[in-house]
């Protein structure tokens, strides 16, 4: 269940539905953040876990491209969860939220936006059990 905290709430995207298709869009404005790195996680196994840390300054936020993940977080001692299976939202997670993202199927695409640059220094690791 997503209940939205200070430390993690959902951005919508705009949606454009025409005879053509659909235009998803995301513009400055509308970011928390602005995006120094971006990056898809793609070809996980079905039914695997990724993730499983926080960062000490890095904002991102996820967007499912294809497919359905599960992001499950802890931000100030409260657990949360939120599937994505559709690319209309994703979840924001400020600096110190601790998340696993659950790969439901085989064909899932996960988009990451990243206010800071790649730092291995800045991953926290320690473990939350997520029940």
């Amino acid at each position: 269940m997503f209940e939205p905290t200070e430390d993690v709430r959902l951005i919508k995207l705009a949606q454009i539905d025409e005879g053509r298709g659909q235009l998803l869009s995301l513009g400055a404005t509308d970011l928390p953040f602005f995006p120094k790195r971006l990056f898809i996680v793609r070809n996980v196994p079905a039914e695997s876990l990724r993730g499983g840390h926080a960062h000490k300054e890095n904002e991102q936020l996820l967007i499912c491209l294809r497919g359905a993940v599960t992001v499950r977080f802890v931000a100030a001692g409260q657990r949360g969860e939120v599937r994505l299976a559709n690319t209309t939202h994703g979840p924001h997670l400020r600096a110190g939220v601790w998340a696993e993202q659950f790969y439901e199927t085989g064909d899932s695409e996960l988009l990451v936006l990243a206010s800071m640059p790649y730092d291995p220094d800045s991953y926290i690791l320690q473990t939350h059990a997520m029940e």
